[in-house]
């Protein structure tokens, strides 16, 4: 984009360093088929495209990050495209008493990991306690 742009539009940020203006279609914005952009106030800025717009775009947001460089991120309405099909529902429950339940009512078993290490460190520190210092560890 052009470096006089500061000095024409006002950049604003309420939340970090990027600064960003934005263009609604009242600001009368447009993307010319040649693949620049015209910005009210700034003219003709070249674009490096990412992705075709798929539709016209309502508003475009130009961002300056801390580095200098610019980008405009446009706002567009599509239609939600249609999901793949599911093959199988499964719903779980997570619980207390179990650790999942299914929905075709199987349960899983809670994993012990913690209490089982925790006993073994108890008994562990309870030998240790017992035995004189500087004596070799039990394996």
């Amino acid at each position: 984009m052009k470096s006089n742009m500061l000095s024409i539009c006002r950049f604003r940020s309420r939340k970090d360093h990027r600064q960003s203006t934005r263009f609604t279609r009242n600001a009368r914005f447009k993307v010319l088929p040649d693949g620049k952009l015209r910005l009210p106030g700034i003219g003709d800025v070249p674009v490096r495209w990412s992705r075709q717009l798929p539709c016209e775009p309502s508003s475009v947001t130009v961002i300056r990050d801390p580095a200098g460089r610019y980008f405009a991120s446009f706002v567009i309405e599509v239609e939600p495209g249609a999901l793949p099909e599911a093959e199988q529902v499964t719903g779980i429950d997570l619980g207390l008493g179990h650790f999942a339940v299914l929905s075709d009512g199987r349960k899983i078993t809670s994993p012990r990991f913690l209490r089982l290490a925790e006993k073994n460190l108890k008994r562990r520190q309870r030998d240790l306690s017992r035995k004189p210092p500087r004596s070799l560890p039990v394996p």
